[in-house]
């Protein structure tokens, strides 16, 4: 019997976008099958982060962590999930990615989530997602699940608007920085393509950025 556990690596697999720099510690993903018969590995992937377009080229890779998989009821699909931190680009270092990745970093800490083939570990998708500030999946298997379909079920927080447009005055909170108080939520991505449509429609627009002090309109403190 195979068995797929989820973690965090400190660089210790090579990956074609070399190894970590400066001797900054960058943590990333990994997702191993093992057979239980033998615990031999049978395959492994592993998630990191390269630096935004928006940064330096020389920064340096940024860290990924690992927090849950889940397995579809068939058996013949894993989904991965974790945060990514410090501006950071998901990708898992494979071919599908070397010609450039169709996502950026949204901001404070993002979620990815990615899709293998149990069989021997080759993608469906990867996917990386988030609001302008910290998002993070749900503690206990990264609260990851599956459907009957075999879709990916994920739970989270976020402080910022992932799915839903937030009032300026719910950015109230923190020493000045105008944080927002958490939210849940809960989202399903399309086996196979990953492909998901925010509740917010099409038209949804990021709210403007929160009234500094001693502007606009007073908020009564809760």
């Amino acid at each position: 019997l195979p068995a797929i556990p989820p973690g965090t690596r400190d660089g210790g697999f090579e990956s074609s976008f070399g190894k970590t720099e400066d001797g900054r510690k960058v943590f990333e993903a990994f997702l191993m099958k093992i057979d239980l018969d033998t615990m031999n590995v049978l395959w492994t992937v592993q998630v990191g982060a390269v630096p935004s377009p928006g940064l330096p080229k020389d920064s340096g890779r940024r860290t990924a962590f690992g927090y849950g998989c889940a397995v579809t009821s068939d058996g013949r699909d894993v989904y991965l999930t974790g945060i990514v931190r410090d501006g950071g680009v998901a990708t898992d270092f494979s071919a599908t990615d070397s010609s450039g990745l169709p996502y950026d970093a949204s901001g404070g800490t993002d979620v990815f989530v990615s899709s293998y083939g149990t069989a021997d570990g080759s993608r469906r998708f990867l996917r990386q997602f988030g609001s302008g500030a910290d998002d993070a999946p749900s503690r206990g298997n990264g609260g990851l699940a599956t459907d009957r379909h075999g879709n990916a079920v994920l739970s989270g927080s976020t402080r910022g608007s992932l799915l839903r447009r937030r009032g300026r005055d719910e950015f109230r909170y923190g020493s000045g920085t105008g944080e927002a108080a958490a939210d849940v939520f809960v989202m399903s991505l399309e086996r196979g393509t990953g492909r998901h449509v925010a509740i917010g429609g099409t038209d949804y627009k990021p709210p403007p950025p929160p009234v500094p002090a001693g502007h606009g309109s007073p908020v009564t403190p809760m």
